[in-house]
């Protein structure tokens, strides 16, 4: 079940991330839903982290620092990813609650860069796995529970 959960999670957040990367060449850019998806993509990071490591967590939480801080408890290096944490945290409810906003190309991409920097930063430094990730077939994954 936990294994099957992980791979869930990083494969829906690797999607994420993909599919952000290519809205950013679309005409009109959707910013919003780059920068939506860059944040959903980030959380599922940080939940798949958390089960990996049995740490308990708010199935309700949307919150990036709130959930990096329970990550820094298992590893006091998620604190650098404090900042990226706090920028996203903005584009939680971006979709769901459309209002004015200032987003632009630079936004989009920055949230995109972030959503990248937590996808390598998880499963490589804090796994400390000579394996690393692989996108194709979740190896980090399947050398825990494999």
């Amino acid at each position: 079940m936990k294994r099957k959960e992980l791979m869930s999670l990083m494969r829906v957040a690797d999607t994420e991330v993909r599919e952000s990367k290519l809205m950013l060449s679309h005409c009109p850019t959707p910013f919003e839903l780059i920068c939506f998806h860059s944040h959903q993509a980030v959380e599922k990071y940080l939940k798949a982290f958390l089960i990996f490591n049995d740490i308990k967590f708010s199935e309700q939480s949307h919150i990036l620092p709130a959930l990096n801080e329970l990550c820094e408890k298992v590893d006091c290096k998620f604190e650098n990813l404090i900042p990226v944490c706090w920028k996203l945290a903005q584009y939680a409810n971006i979709i769901k609650y459309p209002r004015d906003n200032d987003l632009d190309m630079r936004a989009a991409t920055e949230a995109v860069e972030h959503a990248i920097e937590v996808k390598w930063f998880v499963p490589i430094i804090h796994l400390r796995s000579a394996i690393g990730y692989n996108e194709l077939d979740s190896v980090w994954v399947c050398n825990k529970f494999g």
